[in-house]
């Protein structure tokens, strides 16, 4: 029988290096089209409580896009665009597919895992199934999409043979 191998520390840390690239972009193109399309009137000037105000907002924005970002992505299809160029996948840890609640959920997640000097995402170099306070705290697990059945480091506890089957013909 087959099993899976779970998405290491190093393949993750590259992941979500990149989606935060897209995330930032993202926020980029939104307060440069906000900038030049807003009325001269409403430009904060530096040094006041309009300028003061538009960081606290820049930064909300950021908060909620980030949110969104993942909790769709990973909810509508297991996979960020940095998961999906670095070969893995979350999934719930009975082996189902994900949904908007669990990837809901799993932010949250990021969010302790953040606030604790990053050791929740540390975490995943030291765990057997390489699990996040993130994924711990949701159900989840990160899986390769490739190259997951070779010899070697073949993932104990391993999702459902259904779960399974869906996952190998989707990627072919």
């Amino acid at each position: 029988m087959s099993t899976f191998r779970y998405g290491g520390f190093w393949r993750r840390a590259l992941a979500i290096w990149m989606d935060g690239l897209v995330i930032q972009f993202i926020m980029f193109l939104a307060f440069m089209t906000m900038k030049y399309t807003l009325p001269d009137s409403m430009a904060p000037d530096i040094g006041s409580y309009p300028a003061f105000l538009t960081g606290y907002v820049y930064l909300a924005g950021g908060v909620l896009m980030n949110m969104a970002y993942y909790t769709i992505f990973h909810g509508m299809g297991g996979q960020t665009p940095g998961k999906w160029v670095m070969g893995v996948k979350v999934i719930r840890d009975t082996g189902e597919e994900m949904t908007l609640g669990y990837a809901f959920l799993r932010w949250v997640g990021y969010l302790v895992s953040y606030i604790f000097f990053f050791l929740g995402f540390i975490w995943v170099a030291f765990d057997r199934r390489k699990q996040g306070w993130h994924d711990k705290i949701a159900g989840t697990l990160v899986i390769r999409t490739r190259g997951q059945y070779r010899g070697g480091d073949k993932a104990e506890g391993s999702p459902s043979d259904a779960s399974r089957q869906h996952l190998s013909s989707s990627s072919s």
